[in-house]
C-alpha cells in the first residue's frame, strides 16, 4: 500500500477529471465515473513508474523517482500489479471498457518500445515516426479515460466522437511536454534530453522534421508549440460535438488547462501570458 500511495501522489488528474465530466456531459451521474476515473489514473501512475527507469529520472512530481526510492526490481514488478487490477475494476462497465484499458495499456508499452533508440523501425521516418510516438505515449490513456467515461454513462452511441476528444488531447499533452524539454534544452545539444543515455527516437524525429541543427533552438520550441495547438484544436472541435449542457464548456476548457499547467511548471508566466510563444494555450480564468 506504501508503493502504491507513492505511485499516485501528485500529479494534474486529468485524465480521472477528463472520464468524470464525459459521463456527466452526457447525462450520467458522475459518481459512476468514480471507478473510471481510478483506473486511468492507477494505469497513468503505473506507467510513469516504467517510464522513469527507462528515462533514469530520479525525480517524479517533486519527489524521488519509484525506483529510486525502493529500487528497480520493485519498480519492474509494482506496475504489472497495479494494471491488471486496475483493468478488471471496469468490470462494473462491461468486458468492451476492459478490453480498452488493455489496448491502451498496450498502445502506451508500444509508443515507448517505438521511442527506445535502436529499436528497428522498418519504413517509418521523420516527422511520421514523431507523429506515431505522440499518438501512442499519451494518447491511448487520455482516449481510454473519455470512452469509460461513456461507458459510465451508458452512452454507447457517443464512442466515436469522445474517443477522438481523449485521442486528440492526450496527443497535445504529449507535444506540450517536449516543448517543456525542448525550452529547458534552449542552447544545448538535442543530445541532452536522452539525460543519461541516447536521444529518445521521437525527439531524433521531431529534429529532423524540424530541420534542426546540432543546438536546440528558440525557433525549435515555437514550431513545437504549433504542432501542439494543432492537436489542440482537433480536441477542442471534437469537445463542440458533445450535447449543449454547462459541462461540456468544461471539455472544450479542459485539455488546453491540463497542457497550459503543464507549460507553467518550466516556462515563467510572463513569458505565457506576453504570447511570446506562438501555439501556447491561453490562459483561461473561469
Amino acid at each position: 500500500l506504501a508503493m502504491a500511495a507513492h505511485v499516485i501522489t501528485g500529479g494534474k488528474r486529468a485524465r480521472g477529471m477528463m472520464s468524470v465530466m464525459v459521463c456527466e456531459a452526457l447525462g450520467g451521474n458522475p459518481s459512476d465515473a468514480l471507478v473510471a476515473a481510478c483506473v486511468v489514473e492507477l494505469c497513468h501512475a503505473a506507467s510513469l513508474v516504467k517510464y522513469d527507469v527507462q528515462d533514469h529520472d530520479e525525480q517524479r512530481r517533486g519527489g524521488l523517482s519509484f525506483w529510486k526510492l525502493f529500487g528497480l526490481e520493485m519498480a519492474t514488478l509494482v506496475p504489472d500489479v497495479i494494471v491488471p487490477h486496475a483493468a478488471l475494476f471496469t468490470k462494473c462497465y462491461g468486458p468492451r471498457a476492459l478490453m480498452s484499458v488493455i489496448g491502451a495499456w498496450a498502445n502506451i508499452a508500444k509508443g515507448q518500445l517505438m521511442d527506445y533508440p535502436g529499436v528497428p523501425l522498418a519504413g517509418i521516418r521523420g516527422g511520421d515516426l514523431y507523429q506515431q510516438v505522440v499518438s501512442l505515449k499519451t494518447a491511448p490513456l487520455f482516449e481510454c479515460a473519455a470512452e469509460l467515461g461513456v461507458r459510465a454513462a451508458r452512452k454507447d452511441w457517443f464512442l466515436g466522437p469522445s474517443k477522438q476528444y481523449g485521442a486528440q488531447a492526450g496527443a497535445a499533452f504529449q507535444v506540450y511536454d517536449d516543448v517543456c524539454d525542448l525550452y529547458q534544452a534552449q542552447g544545448k545539444p538535442w543530445e541532452v534530453m536522452g539525460k543519461k543515455g541516447p536521444l529518445p527516437m521521437s525527439m531524433q524525429a521531431l529534429r529532423t522534421r524540424l530541420k534542426g541543427i546540432s543546438m536546440v533552438r528558440w525557433e525549435d520550441v515555437t514550431a513545437t508549440a504549433q504542432i501542439g495547438e494543432a492537436y489542440l484544436d482537433q480536441a477542442v472541435t471534437a469537445a463542440r460535438a458533445f450535447p449543449d449542457s454547462p459541462v461540456r464548456q468544461h471539455l472544450v476548457d479542459l485539455p488546453g488547462m491540463s497542457c497550459r499547467a503543464l507549460l507553467a511548471e518550466v516556462i515563467p508566466h510572463e513569458i505565457l501570458d506576453m504570447g511570446k510563444i506562438p501555439g501556447i494555450p491561453a490562459a483561461l480564468t473561469a
